[in-house]
């Protein structure tokens, strides 16, 4: 129909240089002055709204859960932190009781008394001149005997340490071994007559000595790791 717009160009994003004047005739005959006006160019200006940024309100956006973590880790970092001190307080009272009132009694108490004992009870050598065979072997025989009783009540550190009560363990089995071959070597010298060097009487009480610090050391760094703790 001759009556209908021939173009309707709308402006979206076009820039305005170039194109025909408003009115002007888009026949392809320009030799005509003029054209009917349903024919003419007419602009429709359409009014597009800008982009719009993306909602961050949500709570499922990577800024928001990143926030929610933070959170969580800081609330719970501090609540962790005090559960574990108070545990470790409970645990630490607790075997500080055992240790104190129970286990100290029975094994680590005998002990130390009885190694002590032990050292100032040391018959004399086969060296000197008062060497009797009768006291070697009353002294063996009582101290192997209290020696296999302490090992025994060493166990019951088992109740607040397992690797303590090893090194108990492990330090009375050396005292026994030293006394044995203090008493038999001593034994065989008086009988053979040879003198074996390094099984003196001062010799074998400095090395029970040792053995007995290195216990009571073990046991002291345990008590001040338990007060630190």
């Amino acid at each position: 129909m001759n009556k209908s717009l021939h173009a309707v160009q709308p402006l979206i994003g076009q820039s305005l240089v170039n194109l025909p004047p408003f009115g002007s005739c888009i026949t392809a005959d320009q030799n005509f002055p003029c054209c009917p006006k349903s024919e003419r160019v007419v602009y429709v200006s359409v009014s597009v709204p800008p982009p719009q940024p993306p909602d961050t309100s949500e709570w499922g956006t990577p800024s928001t859960i990143v926030a929610v973590i933070a959170l969580v880790v800081s609330l719970g970092v501090p609540i962790y932190t005090w559960l574990k001190d108070k545990g470790d307080k409970k645990k630490s009272v607790e075997d500080d009781y055992w240790l104190r009132q129970v286990v100290g009694p029975v094994a680590i108490e005998p002990l130390l008394k009885n190694v002590i004992e032990l050292i100032g009870a040391v018959p004399a050598d086969a060296i000197s001149g008062n060497f009797s065979l009768q006291n070697i072997h009353e002294f063996h025989e009582q101290y192997l005997k209290k020696l296999a009783t302490l090992a025994v009540n060493a166990n019951s550190l088992q109740i607040i340490d397992g690797r303590l009560a090893a090194k108990a363990a492990v330090a009375i089995d050396e005292i026994q071994e030293l006394m044995i071959d203090y008493c038999y070597h001593n034994e065989e010298m008086s009988l053979s007559g040879n003198v074996v060097v390094g099984y003196e009487k001062d010799v074998f009480q400095d090395s029970v000595r040792k053995k007995l610090v290195d216990l009571v050391t073990v046991i002291r760094d345990y008590q001040v790791k338990k007060v630190v703790h």
